[in-house]
């Protein structure tokens, strides 16, 4: 009687932890497939917006001397602040780009080290065997997963930054290029 509870202990034991197994197999499956598709909607999104911003600030630096050939008052000399405005804006965008694609390559590291992190906890369930070295590869694949996630989220601050300091500036070369025109 006391070999089957046994039998019956360890046939539940062996049960509980494949089930353990298969609900981890799903995070790693969803790891895979939602760092596919940040990676795909973050940069699809970011790329418009960048675009959309350099079409404008490139539209404003050849309507500056289009519109200075209709005033024959205005010297060039007028337009230079405005001008480097503008094209301090388009070098501002230009970064921004630069620091989005840090930001996505710094994200798909991170879920790469997640997608690890979770193969490693699947194997030491799994087996008994080097228990010990797999908690050391656990926990370094974590601490490298956050290092993925925080060098990630300091890229996307300062492309976040570098776009609001771009709007200012294309505002104050707007709003300088049109009291160029229309003095107060």
């Amino acid at each position: 009687m006391k070999n089957d509870d046994k039998d019956h202990a360890f046939n539940n034991f062996i049960s509980q932890q494949l089930l353990h197994i298969e609900r981890n197999k799903l995070h790693i499956g969803t790891s895979i497939a939602w760092r596919q598709k940040h990676v795909e909607l973050a940069g699809v999104l970011a790329r418009e917006a960048l675009k959309g911003l350099l079409i404008l600030y490139g539209g404003a630096l050849v309507v500056l001397p289009t519109f200075k050939a209709f005033n024959s008052d205005l010297s060039g000399a007028d337009l230079k602040f405005p001008v480097a405005c503008f094209i301090t804006s388009i070098v501002y965008v230009i970064i921004t780009y630069l620091m989005g694609f840090l930001s996505y390559s710094a994200s798909a590291l991170g879920w790469r080290s997640e997608e690890q992190l979770w193969d490693n906890i699947l194997n030491v369930a799994a087996t008994d065997e080097n228990r010990e070295t797999r908690s050391a590869v656990i926990e370094k694949v974590g601490k490298e997963a956050e290092q993925h996630w925080r060098r990630g989220d300091l890229f996307e601050k300062a492309a976040i930054a570098l776009i609001i300091i771009s709007l200012v500036v294309f505002s104050l070369g707007a709003y300088l290029g049109v009291l160029s025109f229309f003095p107060v």
